[in-house]
C-alpha cells in the first residue's frame, strides 16, 4: 500500500515534497480527498479515474504549476486513455505517456511507448498484435505497478541499446526473459 497525502497545489504526493518521485491526481479536480490509499483492490477500482505522473526530486518545486502542467497533458483530448506519464521537465521535454484501455474491466496498455535512460538503453513496451495485451497491475507487497504478458509470449518487452559513443544501434534488440516488467 501506498498513501498520497493531498498537497495545497492539490497533487498528492507519497513522500515529502523535496524528495517526491510520483504524484498522483485525481481526474475529477474538484474531488479533494485529504489521501489516496493505493492498494492492488483501489487500483483496480480507481478506472480512469486518476493519473500518475513520475519526474525527477526536487527541492524547490513549484508544485501548482506542476498540477496544472500535469492536468492539462493528461487531459488533452489527444492523449485520451493516458494515465502515467514520465515527465522530465514541466516545460521543456514532452512526457511519455501510457495510454491504458480498461474496457475489458482488467486496465492495460493500449499503446506502444518507450522510456529512455541515460540516452543509451531503451525499453519498449509493444502491445501485441495478436491479442495478449500487457495488463498493469498494483503488487501490494513491492508498492509496485507492474506490467504482465498474459500473451506470455515474453515479445512485448524489448530493450535495445546503443553504443555510449553513438552510433548505429547493435542488433534489434532483446526480448524480455519474463513475462513480467516493473515499473
Amino acid at each position: 500500500m501506498v498513501t498520497f497525502s493531498r498537497q495545497s497545489s492539490g497533487v498528492y504526493l507519497a513522500d515529502l515534497p523535496a524528495t517526491a518521485r510520483v504524484a498522483f491526481l485525481y481526474a475529477d479536480p474538484q474531488k479533494i480527498d485529504p489521501t489516496f490509499e493505493l492498494t492492488a483492490a483501489s487500483w483496480l477500482a480507481l478506472n480512469s479515474a486518476g493519473y500518475f505522473a513520475f519526474f525527477e526530486p526536487s527541492a524547490t518545486p513549484d508544485w501548482a504549476s506542476f498540477a496544472t502542467h500535469i492536468r492539462n497533458v493528461f487531459g488533452d483530448p489527444a492523449n485520451a486513455q493516458t494515465q502515467f506519464g514520465w515527465f522530465a521537465d514541466a516545460s521543456q521535454v514532452p512526457p511519455v505517456l501510457v495510454a491504458v484501455d480498461w474496457s475489458s474491466g482488467q486496465p492495460v496498455v493500449a499503446q506502444p511507448f518507450s522510456l529512455a535512460f541515460r540516452q543509451s538503453v531503451t525499453l519498449t513496451v509493444q502491445p501485441s498484435l495478436m491479442g495478449g495485451d500487457p495488463t498493469i497491475t498494483f503488487d501490494d507487497s513491492s508498492a509496485t505497478f507492474r506490467l504482465n504478458d498474459s500473451s506470455g509470449t515474453q515479445q512485448i518487452f524489448v530493450l535495445t541499446a546503443t553504443p555510449p559513443s553513438g552510433g548505429s544501434k547493435r542488433g534489434s534488440g532483446w526480448l524480455a526473459t519474463s513475462i513480467t516488467s516493473t515499473l
